[in-house]
């Protein structure tokens, strides 16, 4: 009998390094998510893969500022927070657990009130994620 190998755990699964490589036709989890290594940007909204647009135009993050600003300054000393793209936000529906989370999103201001919500890995993976993608992009 042939030695059969398991399908692999969400642990084993390999890096997806480019966009080639996404079955846009596939339902993905922020884990799968995570595994993305190419620069092109994306949200995952119930499951499936959306492709974001490029960089955000000069009068995009002139607005965006604008709005960002005083949203910042009226909650300066407030627990709710403020924060601007890049941010992953997950919106998970029962659990926390990355293999469960099927909708991610990049807003380009976000709000939150409820400091149970904000998560330092997201914080953590989101920022890596970037500078990642900043050191591509460079060399």
């Amino acid at each position: 009998m042939k030695n059969i190998k398991p399908y692999p755990t969400e642990e084993e699964q390999p890096p997806i390094k480019t966009l080639n490589e996404v079955d846009f036709s596939a339902t993905y989890s922020y884990a799968d998510y995570m595994r993305f290594e190419f620069e092109e940007r994306l949200e995952i909204i119930k499951g499936y893969i959306f492709k974001m647009g490029p960089a955000p135009s000069r009068i995009h993050q002139k607005i965006s500022g604008r709005i960002y600003a005083p949203i910042y300054n009226a909650l300066n000393g407030h627990k709710c927070e403020v924060y601007a793209a890049p941010f992953d936000v997950r919106l998970a529906k029962k659990t926390r657990d990355d293999k469960e989370v099927f909708t991610v999103v990049q807003p380009d201001i976000a709000v939150i009130c409820d400091q149970t919500k904000l998560d330092v890995l997201v914080l953590r993976i989101s920022l890596s994620k970037f500078y990642r993608l900043a050191t591509i992009k460079k060399n």
